[in-house]
């Protein structure tokens, strides 16, 4: 799962990472949409990643925005 970590400012710039894997065809490609950090609270990100068979995969991660 892709979290955002580290420091951020309010307001401020953050990205999810994913670490999508695929033990059968592989995967061919993989994002994440952008992290909001203009509320301090609990935030989701949603990330999805595609095989090159053409499967997709999309995941939900909630995160807490706190300072």
């Amino acid at each position: 799962r892709a979290v955002p970590t580290g420091t951020f400012s309010l307001g401020g710039a953050a990205t999810a990472t994913p670490n999508a894997t695929d033990g059968g065809t592989g995967v061919a490609s993989q994002g994440c949409a952008a992290v909001a950090t203009s509320a301090i609270g609990d935030q989701t990100v949603l990330c999805t990643a595609t095989d090159n068979a053409g499967n997709t995969s999309t995941v939900l991660v909630h995160f807490t925005f706190a300072h």
